[in-house]
């Protein structure tokens, strides 16, 4: 169930970004090219999520013992996928405020 939220929501935000990406270079401190980063940076932590998510569901079928293998994907979902997300919230604050 998450996994196609995840997938709605990384096509949604695509979407968005193609619709806009015009008005992009329109200005350096345009508000679209901080909402888009914004935006791209929420589909690159979706679509790294589906992608551990459809991983792990392999991994579990087809090894005998996940466990050891699951400790290590998710260690370095955290450094590249988990921090980066939170620092994509405190920017995203920035942006609102």
């Amino acid at each position: 169930m998450w996994g196609i939220l995840h997938l709605a929501l990384t096509t949604y935000i695509f979407i968005i970004v193609v619709t806009f990406w015009p008005y992009w270079f329109a200005d350096t401190k345009s508000c679209v090219r901080n909402l888009s980063m914004f935006i791209i940076g929420c589909a690159y932590i979706y679509g790294f999520q589906l992608v551990r998510k459809i991983v792990l569901i392999y991994l579990w079928k087809t090894h005998k013992d996940p466990g050891p293998l699951q400790a290590k994907i998710d260690f370095w979902f955290i450094i590249f996928v988990v921090i980066p997300e939170l620092i994509l919230y405190i920017l995203g604050n920035c942006i609102l405020y």
